[in-house]
């Protein structure tokens, strides 16, 4: 029996940020219908991939975009957001009778439109599907709300998650142990993990190139902060070539995406020369195009602690590492050995480094580019799109 599904999604596909593509794959190999309501957006061309929703897919998901009046306030655009979907629902519930209610953050509104809902207009069973940590939950929550507004409604909504969402879904156990704290360890049998996954059809064939360099890639966003900065990799390239340096005529390096501050000054002084190559953002099946091209895969994710962030292990689950999963290539990480990197490369047999000692992280590098480091790839399977979204009918189903 096919469900029907109403989706209240602030960011959704064909946008390709990581919640808009991790909520289409996660839904695709479902049978249902699906209603998704979704913020339009305006975006660089290369944030949008139209040709994403033309891959075959078990779902039949229509798309309602809600068109924001221009320049409207942030805090008006959640509360216009809201609005507009319990009025989308109101007309479609006319015509159709839904099973049930699945919200997707970011933004936290999504969740809010599905609690009134819920609240207001049916009790149709809830599946809230948190990204990142809501509210206080958020080990970045005073970088991320700068705008003091915005932190005091994702407190209230966090509050109207916990009491009301019959299932909340996170995408790792580190973040479920947030989630779960400070107060919320009374929700914990509400609280289901979920995580992210790769789309093998997503996929194109690699190109065979011979006589080229081997090349090491990097997709995504770079940051200024230490956890997430380029520097980190460099450091490791140049103890490489300190020890090794034949290998400087071996490789090529691409980031793929937005650089940060020292990524941008290396290649201001061309202290590489050609062996560092820069891309701006391409589109998702682009991105994956590059990925599936590489040779060698970069990751990296920094060191928590208890001083700095209030936990001592890696919380997020990044989509890039699904990404680098699909493209079954070799990959070199840097991860703290507790955190749920760590947990999926350790599932799939993937050899990585712990730690910040560039001696062994160098050597591990030069092990990834000789083709040394093999994986169990038969192993990754359960990050599939289509077992993940397995895992999530089931959970649907409980409630039907």
């Amino acid at each position: 029996m096919g469900i029907n599904c109403f989706l209240s999604s602030w960011r959704f596909a064909p946008y390709t940020g990581s919640p808009d593509i991790n909520t289409l794959k996660m839904l695709m190999h479902i049978d249902m219908d699906c209603d998704a309501v979704q913020m339009k957006r305006t975006v660089n061309p290369q944030e949008r991939c139209d040709r994403i929703l033309d891959f075959p897919m078990k779902a039949r998901i229509k798309r309602h975009e809600i068109d924001p009046p221009a320049n409207m306030a942030a805090m008006n655009q959640r509360r216009h957001f809201v609005e507009s979907c319990v009025d989308i629902y109101k007309a479609l519930r006319k015509q159709k009778k839904y099973d049930v209610l699945v919200s997707r953050s970011t933004a936290n509104s999504s969740h809010d439109a599905a609690y009134r809902i819920k609240t207001e207009l049916d009790p149709l069973p809830w599946l809230a599907v948190v990204g990142d940590p809501i509210g206080s939950r958020h080990p970045y929550v005073k970088e991320l709300h700068a705008h003091k507004d915005w932190y005091k409604d994702d407190e209230r909504i966090e509050q109207v998650v916990f009491e009301h969402a019959d299932m909340i879904i996170v995408p790792s156990r580190y973040q479920k142990q947030i989630t779960c704290s400070g107060g919320y360890e009374r929700y914990e049998s509400k609280i289901t993990v979920l995580p992210h996954a790769f789309e093998p059809s997503f996929y194109p064939v690699p190109e065979a190139v011979k006589g080229r360099k081997l090349s090491l890639v990097f997709t995504g966003t770079l940051y200024d902060n230490k956890k997430r900065s380029s520097k980190v990799f460099l450091d490791v390239l140049d103890r490489l070539f300190l020890i090794y340096p034949v290998y400087r005529e071996k490789i090529v390096v691409r980031f793929y995406g937005e650089a940060d501050n020292h990524l941008k000054q290396v290649l201001a002084e061309k202290q590489y020369g050609a062996l560092i190559e820069h891309y701006p953002t391409v589109d998702y099946l682009a991105s994956l195009r590059a990925i599936k091209n590489a040779d060698v895969l970069l990751l990296w994710d920094g060191n928590f602690t208890i001083e700095e962030d209030g936990v001592d292990y890696l919380p997020f689950l990044p989509g890039k590492l699904l990404d680098y999963l699909g493209a079954r290539n070799t990959l070199f990480a840097m991860t703290p050995e507790a955190g749920a990197t760590a947990d999926i490369l350790n599932d799939v047999g993937i050899p990585h480094v712990t730690g910040l000692d560039l001696d062994r992280a160098a050597l591990h590098l030069k092990r990834c580019i000789d083709g040394q480091v093999k994986a169990d790839w038969a192993k990754s399977l359960p990050y599939s799109a289509q077992s993940v979204g397995r895992q999530f009918e089931g959970f649907i189903r409980r409630y039907l």
